[in-house]
């Protein structure tokens, strides 16, 4: 016996496959709109963060413009944070000059001595670090003081030597031994080794202004306060007002007698510990 068709059900079957494709292409539809909208809005925020950075990078130029007296007064090297616009974004800068803080790869053992009691250290400690520092940044009188470095290194459990070569960063400081966690957080701020002459008498850091009061009354020579090569070291920080772009940190020397390379970058960086 053969089945009579209905059409009914043939009908309702059609309609029924219709609705579901309609509600699949609906929702095919939804998530292609929605994934756009996710996508635009990735694009836009990475527009805008780019907007913000070439803005951060573009306000070191212009503080270390402003420093050096271009279009008007010349902005003071004191560290005092300032509010600049750039490109229609509102940016925090510090411009300060490294002649303030003490140099650690020129300073005498009696000024690194010095600046260590004034940043909390004890007598006998502050003593046995100067001299670790200089052991960094200094060849040792021959293969036997060397090796007699190489063993203190071993006996306080470091797989590592003093390179015997200037420092790179003030960071470096976190690798010579004896210096801790804490006292490296409180002697960075009074330490730089981008400046070319100082730390001068006048500087406005009050640590590193005793540190040198301690060497003149202990008949140390002062370091020289006269910057005879005719070169100025700028260390700028800059970083968006909102917080909301890297901060960046840069140290700009600028030689005056030089028309070919009036200016050298001598670091640029995501801002650290220490801007000096």
């Amino acid at each position: 016996m053969t089945a009579t068709p209905n059409p009914g059900r043939e009908r309702g079957f059609a309609l029924l496959i219709v609705l579901w494709t309609l509600v699949l292409l609906s929702l095919l539809v939804t998530h292609v709109a929605a994934t756009g909208r996710r996508e635009a809005e990735i694009a836009g925020n990475l527009r805008a963060n780019a907007g913000r950075e070439a803005a951060v990078d573009g306000a070191v130029f212009e503080s270390a413009f402003r420093a050096l007296g271009g279009g008007g007064a010349a902005w003071a090297a004191d560290g005092v944070k300032r509010e600049i616009t750039v490109g229609g974004h509102r940016v925090i800068v510090a411009v300060s000059d490294p002649a303030n803080l003490v140099n650690l790869n020129t300073a005498t053992g009696p000024l690194l001595r010095a600046l260590l009691v004034a940043v909390g250290a004890n007598e006998a400690e502050a003593g046995t670090l100067a001299a670790a520092i200089i052991d960094w940044r200094e060849r040792g009188r021959g293969p036997a003081a060397t090796a007699a470095k190489r063993q203190r290194y071993l006996a306080a459990g470091l797989n590592y030597a003093p390179p015997e070569a200037p420092f790179r960063s003030v960071g470096e400081l976190r690798l010579v031994v004896g210096v801790s966690p804490a006292l490296l957080a409180r002697l960075a701020p009074h330490v730089t080794v981008w400046s070319t002459f100082g730390p001068v008498v006048t500087t406005p850091d009050p640590l590193v202004r005793a540190a040198l009061e301690r060497l003149r009354d202990e008949g140390g020579d002062l370091p020289d306060q006269d910057n005879d090569e005719e070169s100025r070291v700028l260390v700028i920080s800059a970083g968006s007002a909102d917080g909301t772009a890297r901060q960046r940190l840069a140290a700009l020397r600028f030689d005056l007698g030089d028309r070919n390379r009036p200016c050298a970058i001598l670091a640029w960086q995501d801002e650290w510990l220490n801007p000096g």
